[in-house]
């Protein structure tokens, strides 16, 4: 198999004249990781939700041009192997297919570790491929602290848990850039009021009181539902559940306890046995 045949049409494209506002409203509406970026018609890079968070930005005034990314370029006959180490190497969701200096398409990560169910790895067992003790936060813990763990550790989910270390849920980038960086720009938009009402600059009012948003719970970010996986089951099951959730990364639980994460990334080793070591 080789890239073409992995190239899908259907991706998120913004202009790099465009707010980051924007190009995170773009995230959310597509449920795409990343983007394709054009001046006009050329193509420029690729942008991800991972650069956002790793980029102190004002979502409002900040433009897409800031936040571009030059990865490999394919031009459609590369086989599935070496894809997979274009991706690995270059820690991207996207590479784009071009032919004649025009995009006509990406490879997307998703789609390529899910060739590995037609493949004899797809019986393998995930403990032996996911990360071992993974990063989790204190479900006391504030929004500040879990950009920062995200932004120093570069990760995209962190598992919340109590004091007991039981599992509650997982607060990913998705969950970020919706609720908390529109949010700040809505606290922008709202700025010149608030001012006038006294509110500290960095702070939102919540049921009449000054917060920080830093601070703000971690919990609040969070849906109801976190999928989870065993450190028993196969790649075939966990990459079923990715799919089925759109989801890049999977915490696997013992007695409702995190002891691993395996990542798309780790899924993309299989493919470079022979030149990756674990």
């Amino acid at each position: 198999m080789i890239a073409k045949d992995l190239m899908t049409k259907d991706y998120a494209k913004i202009d790099k004249s465009r707010s980051v506002s924007k190009l995170i409203g773009e995230f959310i509406r597509t449920k795409k990781r990343a983007a394709v970026v054009f001046d006009g018609k050329k193509y420029v890079g690729i942008t991800s939700r991972k650069t956002l968070i790793r980029t102190k930005l004002d979502p409002a005034q900040l433009k897409v041009s800031h936040l571009v990314e030059n990865v490999p370029k394919l031009n459609g006959k590369e086989d599935i192997a070496e894809v997979a180490h274009l991706l690995y190497t270059a820690d991207t969701f996207i590479l784009p297919v071009i032919e004649k200096q025009i995009v006509v398409g990406v490879v997307d990560i998703i789609d390529v570790v899910n060739q590995l169910k037609t493949m004899p790895e797809h019986n393998g067992m995930i403990k032996d491929i996911m990360t071992l003790e993974p990063i989790v936060i204190d479900e006391n813990s504030g929004i500040g602290e879990a950009i920062s763990v995200m932004k120093e550790k570069k990760i995209s989910r962190i598992p919340i848990v109590d004091k007991r270390g039981n599992l509650l849920n997982l607060v990913s980038i998705a969950d970020v850039l919706e609720h908390y960086y529109l949010g700040l720009q809505h606290k922008a938009e709202q700025g010149t009021r608030k001012s006038a009402k006294g509110v500290k600059s960095g702070a939102v009012d919540v049921g009449g009181k000054e917060r920080d948003f830093n601070s703000y719970p971690i919990n609040n970010l969070t849906s109801a539902v976190s999928i989870t996986g065993k450190e028993n089951e196969t790649v075939s099951n966990i990459l079923d559940k990715m799919d089925e959730f759109n989801i890049s990364s999977l915490v696997i639980v013992r007695d409702n306890k995190p002891i691993g994460i395996v990542t798309v990334r780790d899924l993309l080793k299989l493919f470079m046995k022979d030149k990756l070591t674990y």
